[in-house]
């Protein structure tokens, strides 16, 4: 149980580094997205509530993720 509940947590704590590098990554080549905007802002970041927020319930951001790509790649 305790093993389950660890790789639970820990899938959520890689999806906040994924995000974090992600950021990092777009920040450091000035990439304009339409989502994002030209380059990336502190404000652009997740906050700590959102981090805890994504390490507990990451399944439904990961939907959530999925959906957003997918109706983007859709229009």
């Amino acid at each position: 149980m305790l093993q389950a509940i660890s790789i639970y947590l820990l899938i959520g704590i890689l999806i906040n580094l994924l995000v974090d590098l992600m950021y990092d990554w777009i920040g450091r080549n000035n990439m304009d997205y339409r989502i994002i905007g030209s380059g990336v802002s502190d404000e652009d970041r997740w906050d700590t509530f959102t981090k805890v927020f994504v390490v507990l319930l990451w399944p439904l951001c990961l939907i959530y993720i999925l959906v957003s790509i997918i109706k983007e790649y859709t229009k």
